[in-house]
């Protein structure tokens, strides 16, 4: 994938709330911001940690919390992007 910028999931809370799990990619050349399918993504979350990891090159995330349950998040998953 070619990354300037790589998002996870997020909340919005208007009127209620609700988190996603769907990864985005912005361009910022093309100043485009593209939807891409992972495999398996993680549990839905806002404020988790998202780092990247040269060595192996995958991207991982950390912590967060959700809605639906409510709940903190205190494990970390890698995302398998295309």
């Amino acid at each position: 994938v070619d990354v300037g910028v790589l998002l996870f999931g997020g909340a919005m809370c208007s009127p209620g709330c609700s988190c996603y799990n769907d990864t985005w990619v912005y361009t910022p050349r093309a100043r485009v911001f593209r939807r891409i399918q992972v495999a398996a993504p993680p549990t839905w979350r806002y404020r988790q940690s998202l780092v990247y990891n040269e060595l192996d090159k995958h991207f991982y995330i950390f912590g967060g919390e959700s809605y639906r349950p409510y709940m903190y998040h205190n494990s970390v998953a890698r995302l398998g992007l295309p």
